[in-house]
């Protein structure tokens, strides 16, 4: 168990207690519904500056690049 005012970090908290590593690069892969995809580009845009790649299905790439987000088909 994780404890911390803000539940990201009590999370990563918990998995560390519990032997997960943590990635701190790599790809994530999102796939989210058409009502969900303008919310997700905040967080998208969030892990490329964090140094990871984004896989999607897709129509996700195709929102968002309307939206000029980093994604990659």
């Amino acid at each position: 168990m994780g404890i911390d005012d803000d539940f990201g970090i009590a999370f990563a908290k918990s998995q560390m207690a519990a032997g997960v590593r943590i990635p701190l690069r790599g790809r994530v892969f999102i796939s989210v519904m058409n009502k969900d995809k303008r919310a997700i580009v905040f967080i998208a845009k969030k892990l490329v500056d964090l140094g990871f790649e984004i896989a999607s299905t897709s129509g996700t790439p195709r929102f968002c690049s309307i939206t000029e987000s980093p994604y990659k088909p």
